[in-house]
This record gives C-alpha cells, structure tokens and sequence, in this order.
C-alpha cells in the first residue's frame, strides 16, 4: 500500500475495491529541489500528497521569492482556480 493510500486509510478504512480504484486514477510525481510544481497563473485542480521532503509556495516581489506556505511530508494540499467552482459530473465514476 502507497503512503497516500495508508493516509486516506487512516482516515478512514476503505474497502479494498475503493483502494484499488484510488490507486488506479493517482500517479506518483517526484520532483527535484528548486523544481516547479505550477507556475504563477496557472489553473489547475489537483490534489497533492507529500510523501517526503517539502513543498513551498511563494509569491514574487520585486527583489526576490516570498514563501508563504510550506507543505511538509504527510499533508495533503489541494489546489483549484477559486474564480471558477469546481465542475464534477455526479454520474461519472470516482
């Protein structure tokens, strides 16, 4: 079992069809130090889980980067365009 899915199963116990489905639809990301997840402005609607390490996000200034939040190993973050809801098909499977 994956560090999420041991997460989500903390959570929550999940049967094993549930699991199996989630680990399915989700896809491993590593990133380097100093590597960008998304750039300022993009629109993105994902859900990110820190398996080791730190992530930061920062906003410009006009000198340098200013960290503004951090995400350590073991939180989730979730990510979406707040201009616009978020549009899921309730007939659509997980």
């Amino acid at each position: 079992m994956t560090p999420f899915l041991s997460f989500l199963n903390g959570i929550q116990p999940l049967p094993p069809n549930i699991l199996e489905l989630i680990n399915g639809i989700t896809e491993p990301l590593y990133l380097n130090r100093n590597d960008t997840l998304f750039t300022r402005g993009k629109i993105v609607h994902r859900l990110c889980f820190v398996e080791t390490g730190t992530l930061a996000a920062y906003r410009p200034s006009s000198e340098r980067l200013i960290p503004t939040r951090f995400w350590f190993a073991g939180q989730m973050m979730f990510l979406a365009n707040m201009d616009k809801p978020l549009q899921i098909d309730p007939s659509s499977p997980l």
